[in-house]
């Protein structure tokens, strides 16, 4: 009876967290308890510099033993539990310990039903653990059992990590990346087209997705005599692979903010095609090209695109740009009404041991040690097995593109998408066929592409987004900037004033002056902090969202309020020194 109640209890504290699994662990018999010596174990984990230590499998409360005092050591710590066996986790909340383990507030036990990148608990927890080093180690009866399950959870635990800290790591750094592109590009913008006005100019009109993986020799001579049957569309290296054979496409892409995207333009033809791209793509690559530049709405992770928009008049639906160019080439594709869609030289993955089709590197070639002993988790590659069975290296950012078009042919059951690469990991979901077969049946009728495009593109001007136009909106925002930066000052002042009120115990009764109130009321009226500053709070928000539970936690009124009060001000000084930032990228994009 006494077993039933403290699982009862244990039960209503893990639902809390698990409310799925947690009527699962109360349908299923325990699992047989696990033996073995949990702090012999643990003390030969390497944990000197992590953390957050995830532990795949749990026991009867043998291994958080073992691991309080290291996780009382800092309070930064955590320890994460994974179980994917409901028998283990009812065994583990009939013991008396557990209570322990489910109230601190710095361990964690989450249920899953399969290993899976899908996961929606993958997303929660790279989110909640950002900016800190995490170590993943599973039980020893998981280890030696379950060795090739324990080296995918943990890599795609690893994964989402280095994917979430990345994106943490742009805003971080104030969006400076993006931002020195963006108002440089936008200074260009009256000299562009509208990539929108084509959306659905071209229905059912087949288009070739290239892209530059090892496979692409085996089909880019039967490109060659395809460019009156199908709108060839490629973005990045492709380019430099289909430029070396002679091939233009009919339409560029470009949405890569890095230097590597300028260097792979020089003296190459491409740059004399119409080029769809997004405001991030690499200024310096931009302003090289020379021929109709297609502006297509948006701004992956920003707003600030939108407001311009806004200001300027352009109108039209904002694509998803996905994971890379062809991602964004597929949803452009699609917009524009062709099908079917047909993928060529999309192997993401390192084919024959090569890292691209030749033309982009000088030697593509790899080995396996290469690739397994990097040292760095995101430039490591993983086996999966190719369309043909065989295995492969891949990447995960490569899985994580594929698993974008999947998805993307799964939200569009209507549009038909081939996969005609001859290799690589494919696309679950989108058939695979060789491009021979695709031709037969597909790619018999021609089209007057060389005076359709040109017409369409000529439809698609701007003439209302003029030069003094554009000037008028980055001076508007500037000034808003400038406010913005203002009210920030007050607000860190007032605050600061009240703190000191707080640390020597006179605490008023409210935490925000009417000076502080009046002043964030008027900044989130400002153009600037809807355009620029807003995505920036959120995600302060979400990078700080330990410290704000810490703060609530505490117990002591006064340490809780300072606790609050700091974070507070935290936050204006990071989203001032944005707004800096921007003031700065402005001036230097206008003095260019």
């Amino acid at each position: 009876m006494e077993n039933q109640q403290q699982f009862e209890k244990n039960l209503n504290f893990f639902a809390s967290g698990n409310p799925r699994h947690a009527i699962r662990a109360g349908e299923v018999d325990p699992a047989a308890p696990i033996d073995y010596d949990a702090e012999k174990w643990f003390q030969g984990l390497p944990l000197n510099h992590q953390d957050v230590l995830y532990i795949f499998g749990i026991d009867s409360g043998q291994a958080y033993e073992a691991a309080k005092e290291w996780l009382g050591g800092n309070p930064c710590r955590h320890i994460v539990f994974l179980e994917d066996d409901i028998r283990r986790i009812r065994r583990f909340l009939e013991e008396k310990n557990a209570e322990d383990l489910l109230l601190n507030p710095r361990s964690h036990i989450f249920a899953f039903s399969e290993i899976s990148e899908e996961d929606p608990l993958l997303d929660l927890l790279a989110w909640s653990f950002t900016q800190q080093q995490i170590f993943f180690a599973p039980l020893p009866h998981y280890r030696d059992r379950r060795s090739a399950e324990c080296r995918m959870l943990e890599q795609l635990i690893l994964y989402e990590s280095a994917h979430k800290n990345e994106i943490i790591d742009e805003y971080m750094k104030y969006g400076v990346v993006f931002y020195r592109n963006f108002y440089h590009n936008l200074m260009q913008l009256h000299n562009c087209y509208s990539g929108n006005k084509l959306f659905g100019q071209f229905q059912n009109v087949p288009a070739i997705i290239c892209g530059a993986g090892p496979s692409l020799k085996k089909n880019i001579h039967l490109l060659k005599d395809l460019k009156e049957r199908a709108l060839i569309l490629a973005g990045g290296s492709s380019l430099n692979a289909l430029c070396k054979e002679g091939i233009l496409p009919h339409f560029g892409a470009g949405i890569d903010p890095n230097p590597t995207q300028y260097y792979r333009f020089m003296g190459h033809s491409v740059k004399n095609i119409p080029f769809f791209f997004r405001p991030r793509m690499n200024y310096k690559a931009f302003r090289s090209l020379t021929g109709p530049r297609l502006y297509i709405n948006g701004a992956g992770g920003y707003d600030t695109a939108e407001w311009f928009e806004r200001e300027l008049g352009i109108e039209g639906s904002i694509p998803d740009e996905g994971h890379n160019v062809v991602n964004f080439c597929t949803a452009i594709a699609s917009e524009l009404g062709c099908s079917p869609i047909i993928f060529v030289g999309m192997d993401l993955a390192y084919s024959d041991l090569k890292s691209y089709a030749e033309g982009v590197v000088d030697d593509p070639s790899v080995t396996e040690e290469q690739l397994t002993q990097t040292g760095l988790f995101e430039t490591s590659a993983v086996v999966r097995k190719d369309i043909y069975g065989d295995k492969v290296y891949t990447m995960w950012k490569w899985i994580a593109e594929s698993v974008w078009l999947s998805d993307f042919a799964e939200k569009y059951p209507d549009l038909t998408i081939i996969n005609a690469t001859e290799g690589g990991i494919g696309f679950e979901g989108i058939p695979n066929e060789p491009l021979t077969d695709v031709i037969k049946k597909h790619l018999q009728k021609e089209y007057p592409f060389d005076s359709d495009i040109p017409s369409k593109i000529e439809q698609a001007a701007m003439p209302h987004v003029s030069c003094e136009r554009v000037l008028a909106s980055v001076h508007k925002l500037r000034k808003s900037l400038e406010r913005c930066v203002e009210a920030f000052d007050v607000l860190i002042e007032e605050g600061n004033r009240i703190q000191k009120l707080v640390e020597v115990g006179d605490i008023p009764e409210t935490m925000q002056t009417g000076l502080q109130a009046l002043t964030e009321t008027e900044l989130a009226e400002e153009p600037a902090y809807e355009a620029v500053l807003e995505i920036f709070n959120t995600m302060f928000s979400h990078i700080k969202q330990r410290d704000y539970q810490s703060a609530k936690l505490e117990r002591d009124e006064r340490k809780r309020k300072i606790k609050h009060l700091e974070l507070t001000d935290e936050k204006y000084l990071f989203l001032r020194q944005v707004a800096e930032a921007n003031l700065i990228l402005i001036r230097e994009a206008l003095n260019s």
